[in-house]
């Protein structure tokens, strides 16, 4: 295993070509953080370069239908995938869905970023599909080539309680 230090721009505020710079001399060796608006996607781009940083693409799927889920879904990996990222990081889908839709969901997601020929991972994340320990479970149980980025700290105010009780799924 390799460790790889990522700097997210997860409410940073700052210009980024100075941002970046610090970024570097801290030792970072990537950055994660949502695709860039259009205007900023040539700056993000050259500063990725001239900094040498690998890429954790963020997306978030959005819409009021399973269809429009997958279809942002299905654009925002294209769009990721221009930037050679080093991993896609997804808050797929939402929490609304039945368990029926979900599981379409990630029959979809899976063969989408099967194609696209870059890891994706799903987050465990509040108001998405995988917003508490049980779905996920099940979900991964039938699906068990899907990867997870978890942030359990979602799970425990979802749930509102510790998850300790819940070790057999966060090991799965």
């Amino acid at each position: 295993m390799e460790l790889k230090a990522a700097r997210h721009l997860w409410g940073f505020a700052r210009d980024w070509e100075t941002g970046f710079a610090d970024f570097a001399s801290l030792g970072y060796e990537g950055i994660d953080a949502v695709l860039p608006v259009s205007e900023k996607e040539a700056l993000f781009r050259d500063l990725l370069e001239r900094h040498g940083f690998f890429y954790i693409a963020q997306i978030g799927t959005v819409g009021q239908t399973l269809q429009e889920h997958l279809d942002s879904f299905r654009a925002q990996v294209e769009r990721a995938v221009t930037f050679e990222p080093l991993l896609i990081n997804a808050h797929s889908g939402r929490d609304a869905f039945s368990a029926a839709e979900s599981r379409e969901f990630f029959r979809e997601a899976l063969q989408i970023q099967a194609d696209c020929g870059v890891p994706v991972v799903h987050e465990t994340h509040r108001s998405r599909v995988l917003y508490n320990p049980w779905i996920t479970r099940d979900l991964l149980r039938e699906f068990p080539e899907m990867k997870l980025c978890c942030d359990f700290s979602h799970w425990i105010n979802v749930c509102e309680r510790l998850i300790h009780d819940q070790v057999e799924i966060i090991r799965l």
